[in-house]
């Protein structure tokens, strides 16, 4: 059907015209920018997905300020693609950043949700020492669990982040299964 490269051709041509004719802090270019490191991860090119999702980041910052659900997007897409680098501390941080971006869209939208929800909010508090790898995992898929209700929330149930948390909550499983049971 296709060679998924020949996409990540097109998104950088369409870039390049949406930064001549748009100007590089436009929306359209933050969109393509996101777009292409979505893809850039599905190619396991990690770091210049990063690269990619960081511009993004910042010009969505830009353009629709700190507290957009766009924003809390980028970074638990930044927060997967560091997983998937084994960058656990670094994930850690963009998926806390982006649960309390998350966290922050939902009490405005709805004043009566409070920080005693507990069933519906996650507040994140970091351990001052450093993990093992095992306990990291389990951080990361307690932040995908966490994150699950609130991205189905924010993003609606059918949002292809809910398929990425739950893609991702298995690959952890597994993981942390062949871990318990290596020699």
């Amino acid at each position: 059907h296709g060679d998924p490269s020949d996409a990540l051709d097109y998104f950088k041509f369409a870039l390049r015209i949406k930064q001549a004719t748009l100007g590089s802090d436009d929306i359209d270019v933050a969109n393509t920018l996101f777009n292409t490191a979505v893809l850039l991860d599905d190619l396991e090119k990690f770091e210049l997905s990063l690269v990619a999702y960081k511009e993004a980041l910042r010009i969505r910052k830009l353009v629709l300020g700190d507290k957009s659900p766009e924003v809390a997007d980028t970074l638990f897409c930044m927060g997967n693609v560091a997983t998937a680098m084994e960058k656990h501390s670094d994930a850690l941080a963009y998926f806390k950043e982006s649960i309390e971006l998350m966290e922050t869209l939902i009490k405005e939208a709805d004043p009566s949700i409070n920080e005693k929800d507990d069933n519906l909010l996650f507040i994140f508090n970091p351990p001052s020492i450093p993990l093992d790898q095992k306990s990291q995992y389990e951080k990361l898929n307690q932040a995908y669990e966490e994150a699950l209700p609130l991205t189905k929330l924010i993003m609606g149930s059918d949002h292809a982040n809910v398929c990425d948390i739950l893609t991702r909550m298995g690959d952890l499983y597994k993981t942390l299964y062949d871990w318990d049971n290596a020699a």
